[in-house]
C-alpha cells in the first residue's frame, strides 16, 4: 500500500535512499558550477578512478565492487518489495479508501521534509578528500539539528494540510509519521559512510529489518482496528530498526561536533542537492494536494493505490542502481571514456527491465486491481496505466539527473525541477477537472514526457555526454515491446477471467519480450558478468 517514499527515492536527489533510516522500505519511489571552498580549503570533489582518498575507502576493482554491490542491492529490493506488496494487498482488505486518503497526506508531507532533512550532507560526505572525521562530526550535527526543525515544521503544518487535502482525520497521522525524520537525522552520516565505502550487503540486510518490522507493526494494528495510524505508526518502528542496523554496521569512529569552515563546505556541496530533492518530491507530491482539494480523500486514497502500484516494479531498478551509481560515476570523473561506458551500460540495462514491467502491466491494469486488491479499488486501474509510464520514465531521468549532478552541475537539476513544479500543478489540475484521476495520470505523463525529458537530455549533452550512444540503447528494447505487445494482443481475447488473464497474459508478455531481447545481445550479457562481480566487467 503507501510503501513508497516518492519521486527519485534518493538522499538529496543523487542516487540513494532517501529514507535511510527505514522510512523508504515502507514506500516507492529521480544537482551549480564547480564548487570550490571560499576560505580556499579543499575542493569537496571525488578521488581520481581508482584511487583511495583516504583508508575508509575501500580498494580493488571499482568495477567489481559497483557490480557486487548492484546484486546485493536488486537482491534486497526484490526481498523489500515482495514483502511490501503482501502488506498492501493485506492492507486494501483492513482499510478503506478514505484511510488511505489520510496516509496521502501524511506522505504528501514526509516526502517533502524528508528529501531536505540532512540538508545534502551524504552526498557531500561521499564525495569529501581530506580527514573525513572531521567532516562526519560536522555533518551528524547538521542532520540531526534540522531534522529536529523539519518535524517541529511538520508537526505544525498538520493540521493545514488536514484541510487542504479535505482529509479531516489526517491530522495526526501526519504527525506520527513525520516521527521517521527524527531517526532519519540520526542515521544521516552512518549511512553516508557506508556510501562511501560501497558496503550495499548492510543496508540490504537493515532494509529487510525495517520491512519486516513495518508489516508486522502495520497489519497487526490495523487487524486491531487503528486504521491509518497503523502504517504511521509501522513506518516509524521499521525506521527505527532500520537505523539501528545502518549505525551498528557503519563503523563511524566520530562523534558529533561542529565546525564553521566544515560546515560551510559540507553545505556549499549538499545543500543545492537537497533543496533540488525537495523540489523533486513536492513534484512528486503535488498531485495528492490536487486529487485530495478537487476529488476529496477516497480518490485521493484510490489514487495512492494506484501510485503505489505503479512504482514498485521499477523502484527495484531504480533504488539497487541508485545505490551504487553515485560513488561509481564520482570516482569515474577522471576517465571520460569510462564514465560515458558505464553511464550508457546504465541506461541500457535500466531500460532493458524497465520496459517489460511497465508494458505488462499496463496492459493488465484492470485485472491487477481487480485480482490483488478487490473491487472496491477498482477507480484505481484508469490512472495506473498511465502512472506506470511516469514511473518508468522516472528511472532514466533519476539516472540523468545524478550523472549531471557528478559532473558538478547540481543547480542545473535544480532548474529543470523547478521548471517540472511550475508546470506540473496546471496540467494536473486541468486533468482531474475533466477527467478525474486518469486525467491526472496523463498530466504527468504529458509533462514528463513531453516537456520535462527533451530537458533532461539537453542537460546530459551540455554535461559533456554524447547522446548518439544512448540512442543506441533503443532498438532492441523498443522491437521487444512490440512483438510483447502484439502477443498480448492476439491472446486477450481468448482469455476472460482476471485471474487467469494475469498468468497466461502475464506469461505471453514476458516470454515474447525475453525472446526478442536476450539472444545475442551484449547488453545482457555484459551484466551478467558484471553481477557475478568480474574483475573483467569493470565500468
Amino acid at each position: 500500500m503507501p510503501e513508497q517514499q516518492r519521486g527519485s527515492g534518493v538522499p538529496s536527489g543523487l542516487g540513494a535512499p532517501a529514507d535511510a533510516a527505514g522510512a523508504e522500505v515502507m514506500a516507492d519511489p529521480v544537482g551549480a558550477e564547480p564548487m570550490v571552498d571560499p576560505v580556499g580549503t579543499e575542493r569537496v570533489t571525488p578521488p581520481p578512478a581508482e584511487v583511495d582518498s583516504d583508508t575508509d575507502r575501500p580498494s580493488g576493482s571499482l568495477g567489481t565492487r559497483v557490480s557486487r554491490g548492484l546484486g546485493w542491492s536488486l537482491a534486497g529490493q526484490a526481498v523489500t518489495r515482495v514483502g511490501i506488496f503482501t502488506s498492501g494487498v493485506i492492507l486494501a482488505r483492513l482499510l478503506v479508501p478514505e484511510d488511505m486518503g489520510e496516509v496521502a497526506a501524511g506522505l504528501l508531507v514526509l516526502n517533502v521534509i524528508m528529501a531536505i532533512n540532512e540538508l545534502g550532507v551524504i552526498p557531500a560526505i561521499v564525495r569529501w578528500t581530506g580527514d573525513v572525521k572531521r567532516a562526519t562530526g560536522t555533518a551528524a550535527t547538521i542532520a540531526f539539528l534540522n531534522s529536529v526543525l523539519m518535524y517541529a515544521i511538520a508537526f505544525f503544518i498538520a493540521p493545514y494540510i488536514s484541510r487542504l487535502t479535505l482529509t479531516p482525520g489526517s491530522t495526526w497521522v501526519i504527525r506520527i509519521m513525520s516521527l521517521s525524520v527524527l531517526v532519519d537525522g540520526l542515521v544521516a552520516v552512518p549511512l553516508a559512510m557506508l556510501y562511501r565505502r560501497l558496503r550495499v550487503l548492510p543496508q540490504m540486510v537493515a532494509e529487510v529489518l525495517g520491512m519486516l518490522v513495518y508489516v508486522g507493526v502495520a497489519v497487526g494494528l490495523a487487524a486491531s482496528g487503528a486504521g491509518p495510524n497503523s502504517i504511521a505508526w509501522g513506518r516509524v518502528l521499521g525506521a527505527t530498526a532500520t537505523g539501528v542496523i545502518l549505525i551498528g554496521a557503519s563503523w563511524w569512529p566520530a562523534r558529533p561536533n561542529f565546525d564553521l569552515r566544515t560546515a560551510r563546505e559540507l553545505l556549499r556541496f549538499g545543500l543545492p542537492l537537497a533543496v533540488s530533492a525537495a523540489v523533486f518530491e513536492a513534484v512528486m507530491s503535488v498531485d495528492y494536494l490536487i486529487v485530495g482539494r478537487e476529488l476529496a480523500g477516497a480518490m485521493l486514497g484510490i489514487y495512492l493505490l494506484a501510485f503505489n502500484l505503479s512504482s514498485w516494479p521499477v523502484s527495484v531498478l531504480s533504488m539497487a542502481i541508485g545505490r551504487v551509481s553515485f560513488a561509481g560515476y564520482s570516482a569515474l570523473l577522471g576517465d571520460h571514456e569510462r564514465l560515458v561506458r558505464g553511464f550508457v551500460q546504465s541506461v541500457a540495462v535500466a531500460l532493458s527491465a524497465t520496459v517489460p514491467m511497465v508494458l505488462v502491466l499496463g496492459f493488465l491494469s484492470d485485472d491487477v486491481v481487480q485480482v490483488v486488491y478487490g473491487s472496491v479499488w477498482s477507480g484505481a486501474a484508469a490512472p495506473l496505466r498511465w502512472l506506470l509510464i511516469v514511473g518508468g520514465l522516472r528511472v532514466l531521468l533519476q539516472m540523468a539527473g545524478e550523472l549531471i549532478a557528478v559532473m558538478d552541475r547540481p543547480g542545473v537539476v535544480l532548474r529543470l525541477r523547478f521548471i517540472w513544479l511550475l508546470l506540473l500543478p496546471l496540467a494536473l489540475d486541468f486533468g482531474a477537472e475533466r477527467l478525474g484521476l486518469a486525467g491526472v495520470g496523463m498530466a504527468h505523463v504529458a509533462i514528463a514526457a513531453v516537456v520535462m525529458t527533451p530537458l533532461f537530455l539537453w542537460e546530459v549533452k551540455r554535461s559533456g555526454m554524447p547522446l548518439q550512444p544512448l540512442v543506441g540503447t533503443l532498438p532492441r528494447p523498443t522491437l521487444a515491446a512490440m512483438v510483447s505487445l502484439l502477443a498480448m494482443t492476439l491472446v486477450s481475447p481468448f482469455v476472460a477471467e482476471p485471474a487467469v488473464r494475469l498468468v497466461i497474459l502475464g506469461l505471453v508478455g514476458g516470454g515474447s519480450y525475453l525472446a526478442v531481447l536476450l539472444p545475442a545481445n551484449p547488453v545482457v550479457t555484459r551484466t551478467w558478468h558484471q553481477l557475478r562481480g568480474s574483475q573483467e566487467a569493470a565500468l
